[in-house]
This record gives structure tokens, sequence and C-alpha cells, in this order.
């Protein structure tokens, strides 16, 4: 658990305050905030601290100087490093904060390695990056909206991973991908008979005798997009299938695997182009017709 808590979110201020666990970050917290008034006393984390800010900016004393985090930076803390903070101006700032077990960073580096690795370092405290900002925002959103188990760890694997290489020193250097498609083709078939369940990444890694990190970059190399990608395809493939013989949308939803008609819809809206609804009235039109 983090060393702090926030303190009481002021409704009148317009604040607000959320933290929460997932299971693809065992002994992790993430927290969503706006603050306006908040002031963090000294404090220091056991966890890695890693978040992005979405609005505003906030300042925080950390290793013996200030740091601003303003929209689109990447705050980073190492664990037993002393800090605080509160908003630059009356604004105050949103972010949204990753609290990451240690043992997990480290397992990643070593995966990216490819060799025993520590901890990351950062030399810069507030990171730049636009880019990875934006992706860490989106993933932090859809862990908390209920993400698949294997959409949510493929994409903060990647993260994490664009964050340590492009930023971390001494820098990590990544092996070639590699083109391995006898282990591809086994993930793909493991896949396609098990589209309804919620396949994990550590399964699919298990299957094929890889790391995380390794299996998503020689899947993607191969197939031409990341597992969890490739799931919602083999399902909405499917589902196309059984709206065009006349299923209900929501039970459709339910035998595809999805969590519900609200994830299908979003889905098959993205590859198909119409909403599930919509395709099936066309195809049910074109068949009397």
């Amino acid at each position: 658990m983090p060393a702090h808590k926030a303190q009481p979110p002021d409704r009148a201020a317009g604040e607000r305050a959320k933290y929460w666990q997932t299971p693809i970050l065992p002994g992790s917290e993430l927290l969503f905030a706006h603050y306006r008034t908040q002031n963090f006393a000294p404090h220091t984390h056991e966890h890695y601290v890693i978040g992005a800010v979405a609005k505003g900016a906030y300042r925080y004393d950390y290793r013996h100087r200030e740091h601003i985090a303003g929209a689109g930076s990447v705050p980073c803390c190492y664990p037993g490093e002393v800090h605080n903070g509160q908003a630059v101006n009356a604004d105050g700032w949103t972010y949204r904060m990753f609290y990451i077990d240690t043992g997990h960073m480290c397992a990643l580096t070593t995966q990216i390695a490819d060799r025993p690795a520590g901890l990351p370092f950062f030399p810069d405290s507030v990171i730049h990056d636009p880019d990875i900002a934006a992706r860490l925002l989106a993933i932090h959103a859809a862990l908390e909206q209920g993400a698949s188990p294997l959409e949510a760890e493929t994409r903060l694997l990647s993260t994490l991973a664009l964050l340590i290489t492009r930023h971390a020193d001494p820098r990590v250097e990544l092996r070639p991908a590699g083109d391995e498609r006898d282990v591809v083709a086994l993930a793909r078939d493991y896949i396609e008979d098990n589209y309804t369940r919620n396949i994990t990444l550590d399964e699919l890694g298990r299957l094929v005798c890889m790391s995380n990190f390794h299996f998503v970059r020689v899947f993607h190399e191969v197939i031409g997009m990341p597992p969890h990608a490739y799931l919602n395809h083999v399902r909405i493939r499917r589902a196309r299938q059984l709206l065009a013989a006349g299923q209900p949308i929501a039970r459709v939803s339910f035998d595809t695997g999805f969590a519900d008609q609200s994830h299908l819809t979003r889905h098959f809206r993205r590859i198909v182009g119409v909403t599930p609804g919509r395709y099936r009235q066309s195809i049910s039109k074109n068949v009397q017709d």
C-alpha cells in the first residue's frame, strides 16, 4: 500500500479522488484525481510511482529540486524518495497515477533487457513525452472502465516498455523481435479456440514458453496486431455470423465473450464500421430481397 492517502477531497472546491486495485498489477494501486487545494505533506512510497497529467499542473520537491508537472507530462518517483505536491495555480490539476509494485517493475525491465535487471532509473523526474502520457492516460481509463485482462496487460506492458526504452538510464537496448511463426501460430490457434474466455497474457506466455514482453513483440511482428486486438478480431468475426443468423444482440455479446452489449457495440463499430443492430438489419434486408 502507498505510504500516504489523499486527504478527503473538498467537494466545494470541485475536488475528487479515487484509488483502486487491478488484478493485472498485483500489489499495486491506481489513482485518478482532480485537486485544487490539496497539499501533500512530504511522504514516500514503497511503490514505483508513474503517472500522467491530463490537465493543469502541480509542483513537487524531489531530490532537492522543485519540479513542475504539466499537462502531457509523465511524473516519476523512485521508491523510498521523499516528495510532496500541490497545485501551481487555483485551477489545480488532474492526473492518473500508477503505484506499481517494485517486483513487477524489476521483472518488466528484465524481460525488456533479456537479462537480469533492477529497477529502471529515470534521470528526469518529470518526463516530457506527450505520446507516452496519452498512452498512460488511455490505459489507466480503460482499466477503470473494466478493459479485458488481455487488452489491459498488453497495452500497459507495451507503454511501460516504451517509457523504459526511451527514457531510462542506462538505456535498455532491445534485441530483434524475430520471426517465430510456429510459436505465433500456436498462440493464434489457442486464441481462436478460446475466444469466449478472458484469456490473459500470462496464459499465452506460458503456452509458448516466452516472456510476456517478447511474446507480444513477436506476435505483433507476425500477425500485424497485438494479441488483444486479434482476440477482438476473432470475436467480431463470430459475432457477424451470429447476427447474420438473426441472434439477439445481447445474446451475441455473451456468446462471443464480450463483457456486455456496449463492449460488443464499441468494438464491432471500430472493426466493421456500423453498429451490430445496423449490421443485422442490413443483412436481414439483403436476405429478404
